[in-house]
């Protein structure tokens, strides 16, 4: 039901702030940016949270996503480096698409 859904949104909306807080504070990264459902009403019951992440260590990658997915709880958290985004990614973000959660330039 529509209250189901939102309140689901809420939850992931709520769990952002543990998230970007983990990829500063453990993997230094410098650019977090949300893209897809979650910034409107497409997101469901089986949406997942997309982060595309500046600045992760190709190294770090799979230790962060392992982190990532210990916090995220209920919600799968799929995480894409900028570093290697597709162009369609880099579009959502150049046009506004998307959502700067963290940006280290502008701490």
């Amino acid at each position: 039901d529509a209250r189901h859904v939102s309140d689901r949104a809420a939850r992931a909306r709520t769990l952002l702030p543990s998230l970007v807080r983990l990829l500063v504070e453990t993997w230094s990264a410098k650019r977090i940016i949300l893209i897809g459902s979650l910034l409107d009403e497409r997101f469901g019951t089986t949406s997942d949270i997309d982060l595309v992440v500046e600045g992760l260590a190709p190294a770090a990658f799979f230790h962060a996503c392992a982190a990532i997915d210990r916090v995220a709880g209920e919600f799968s958290v799929d995480v894409v480096p900028l570093e290697s985004a597709r162009p369609f990614v880099r579009e959502l973000i150049a046009t506004g698409r998307a959502e700067v959660l963290y940006d280290a330039k502008n701490v």
